[in-house]
């Protein structure tokens, strides 16, 4: 039997003290293998790079000290507006839920206003509304840090968000409880003015603001519930919302119904009409 021939003597061999062509077939081959580990380092960082690429850096400042001078009351403001068409429904209305079934939650601020004393505090009142049980609502939004993009989406402007916590308690009727949290506000400053309500996206996909996250508790027996809205989209909740483009409660959620039929239909009804109408209602009027 041949004796093998070992790495060592290969690269003995490579040198011209070791010859044949057992040797040289044995080298070629360990090189070759070197290769064509290297080759696949190199396309597995070249694809590394491009999936890394996918995911851009967004650059930010902490503008907090520098703006907490101005009014961000206007960014906290529920918007009033409908669409005018009696037979459309485009909802400008927060979205909500409370409890782990996901039961709809409506609220509305009717007035926002600057503390007097701390810059950070923004007074909120305004109502809730569960069913048909209507809740008013006091207490506070406080502002833990404000945020400036570096690159804007509309020349001329200024955008980025505002993180804190919130507190507010219900009154004036049954069930009432207090919301804790926190949330995250998005606003536009255009030359110069008082920071406005971020709606330079809204006709985009995925759209979404004034966002809070947080708990219900009730005062009667103290139980905590989840609950969340926003405007356009519901955070942090999983299995509700079906809609890609725009928020459509799932079908298997039978309070959300008045909802789904007024987004989505394909003629109209009555049973839509007065979706539609229910929908538009100024419940907190």
């Amino acid at each position: 039997m041949k004796n093998a021939i070992t790495d060592n003597e290969c690269d003995t061999a490579s040198r011209g003290r070791i010859g044949g062509s057992r040797c040289g077939a044995h080298y070629f081959d360990v090189r070759h293998m070197k290769i064509r580990r290297q080759l696949i380092t190199l396309i597995l960082a070249i694809a590394a790079s491009y999936i890394f690429a996918a995911e851009p850096i967004v650059v930010t400042y902490n503008k907090t000290n520098k703006f907490k001078a101005k009014d961000f009351s206007k960014v906290f403001l529920t918007r009033e507006g409908f669409d005018e068409d009696p037979h459309s429904f485009a909802n400008y209305q927060p979205l909500g839920v409370v409890g782990a079934e996901y039961e709809r939650i409506r609220i509305h601020y009717t007035s926002v206003n600057k503390d007097s004393v701390n810059p950070l505090i923004y007074e909120i009142i305004g109502k809730t509304m569960v069913k048909r049980n209507i809740c008013e609502i006091y207490g506070n939004l406080t502002i833990d840090s404000i945020v400036e993009y570096a690159e804007s989406d509309e020349i001329g402007t200024k955008q980025g968000y505002t993180i804190g916590k919130y507190r507010f308690e219900e009154l004036n009727c049954k069930y009432a409880g207090i919301f804790e949290g926190k949330f995250k506000s998005y606003y536009v400053i255009r030359k110069n003015a008082e920071p406005m309500y971020d709606d330079i996206n809204f006709a985009s996909d995925g759209f979404e603001n004034n966002l809070y996250e947080g708990t219900w508790i009730s005062k009667e027996t103290g139980k905590h519930k989840i609950c969340n809205w926003g405007d356009s989209r519901i955070p942090g909740i999983r299995g509700l919302d079906d809609g890609t483009g725009l928020f459509l409660p799932s079908e298997e959620f039978n309070d959300w119904k008045s909802y789904r039929l007024a987004v989505q239909h394909d003629s109209i009804t009555k049973e839509i009409n007065s979706a539609i109408e229910f929908e538009k209602w100024k419940w907190w009027k």
